[in-house]
């Protein structure tokens, strides 16, 4: 799922993977949001599940969001 993300640096060497990572990711239902770290103080790619056994993540979104 690490490639999932979609990393420049990773696109650009590993493009195969992120491919079939991102593929993987629809399949399970897995979204993807850019979100604001105010712990760091900069923008984080985060993955959440959509199924209904997920665990509960801290600042999950309750309801989907665009992938």
């Amino acid at each position: 799922m690490e490639c999932a993300r979609r990393q420049g640096k990773r696109c650009e060497s590993q493009p195969k993977k992120v491919a079939e990572a991102v593929q993987l990711r629809a399949r399970l239902g897995v979204i993807q949001r850019e979100e604001e770290d105010h712990r760091i103080g900069k923008v984080v790619t985060r993955l959440y599940r959509t199924d209904s056994a997920r665990p509960t993540y801290p600042g999950s979104p309750l309801t989907l969001a665009s992938s």
